[in-house]
């Protein structure tokens, strides 16, 4: 649930919208898919600081019932209504089926942001207490599990089974869910029709502003000097790495060689 701080500054960026004037086009729906802990905060705050973009938290009941999408006619209509040029959904917790999203709305775009995946277990483990009872609810509680369940292999649940059942530690769940989560932007084969931009956090708060002119091309939107505002790299390795399986830290380097290479390429094709 929205502050009344957030709700007021979310009916001012609504009125200013207004007055600005009507988009030229229907607003662009953009989806910000990932991993938590990912810094898809951080680049939803970037994105709304845009004067031309309006942003949809995974907290805002008006898009969202316990972090994820209200169902695909509600989506369509808060589009519609829209004044932005882009409308940003962050919802991280319907990463895995970013592939129907994609396809349910054809104009859309995506952002799939990752990060270290030390990183990443670090502040999870600072903010987060449930790393190995996610894994437990997929194996054995599927209704409850969610969407933490949804779009998984079988093999991914053999992976899952395996591990827990040796009694693999929090920072190793951790690590095995930065794994599952991240492993399906190429499930989804989501870099095919060129509607996704893979960045990392790490180049995002390295150089801000070379980042978020990035974004603001790949969107079809004006640059604003306004989103780098603020960003800074202090988060990076802010903690010492953390004893992680062999096994799952072999898969978790495999596939952050991975993501690299899909954003090396995507910038390319953004240039």
């Amino acid at each position: 649930m929205l502050t009344r701080r957030e709700q007021l500054a979310k009916r001012l960026k609504r009125v200013r919208l207004c007055l600005g004037g009507a988009a030229r086009h229907a607003a662009t729906p953009v989806f910000v898919f990932g991993a938590q802990r990912s810094g898809t905060n951080m680049l939803a705050r970037l994105l709304e600081r845009h004067p031309r973009v309006e942003c949809l938290h995974e907290y805002d009941d008006e898009a969202f019932r316990d972090y994820v999408l209200k169902d695909d006619a509600h989506i369509e209509r808060l589009i519609g209504r829209s004044r932005a040029s882009s409308i940003v959904f962050k919802c991280i917790s319907d990463s895995q089926r970013a592939r129907a999203i994609l396809n349910r709305f054809p104009t859309a775009r995506s952002i799939w942001i990752h990060r270290s995946c030390d990183d990443v277990v670090n502040s999870s483990l600072e903010n987060f207490r449930e790393h190995c009872e996610y894994l437990r609810l997929v194996l054995e509680e599927p209704g409850r599990a969610g969407w933490r369940r949804e779009n998984l292999s079988d093999q991914d649940l053999a992976s899952i089974s395996r591990h827990h059942g040796r009694g693999i530690d929090d920072a190793s769940a951790r690590a095995l869910i930065w794994f599952l989560r991240n492993s399906l932007l190429f499930r989804q084969d989501l870099l095919r029709d060129g509607r996704t931009l893979v960045l990392r956090y790490e180049d995002l708060v390295r150089s801000p502003r070379r980042e978020c002119e990035l974004i603001t091309r790949f969107l079809g939107l004006a640059v604003s000097g306004r989103m780098a505002a603020g960003v800074h790299p202090r988060s990076i390795g802010k903690k010492a790495v953390r004893d992680i399986d062999p096994e799952i830290r072999a898969l978790c380097d495999e596939l952050a060689d991975r993501l690299h290479a899909a954003g090396r390429d995507g910038r390319r094709l953004a240039a």
